[in-house]
């Protein structure tokens, strides 16, 4: 993922895909994207994962940002796979002192 000064620049199709299903949550809040038209084309598909990611994301922007342009989403989640990486990183430290520490 990069943010440059064209907005967001995702790699690979599922990272498209969740941005498309956020964005459908954030503008149809509190609904999520339960037949996508753009799977299995041209009849439409059901996606096989749990929108649970997505939704509290999307839940996140309209807390934080209301109900932004979806440039200035994209600009603000980019930023939260990161941040749940470095808290996974403090949370297992602080695990491994809690279990392991003499």
């Amino acid at each position: 993922m990069l943010l440059g000064r064209d907005g967001a620049t995702f790699f690979g199709n599922d990272a498209y895909y969740h941005v498309r299903r956020i964005w459908y949550s954030v503008v149809h809040f509190p609904e999520v994207l339960q037949r996508d038209p753009y799977m299995n084309f041209p009849e439409g598909g059901q996606p096989i994962w749990t929108p649970t990611f997505d939704w509290l994301v999307a839940a996140g922007v309209r807390l934080g940002l209301g109900l932004p342009e979806q440039e200035a989403m994209e600009a603000w989640i980019i930023w939260i796979p990161p941040v749940l990486g470095a808290l996974t990183v403090v949370a297992l430290y602080f695990l491994a002192l809690r279990y392991f520490s003499r």
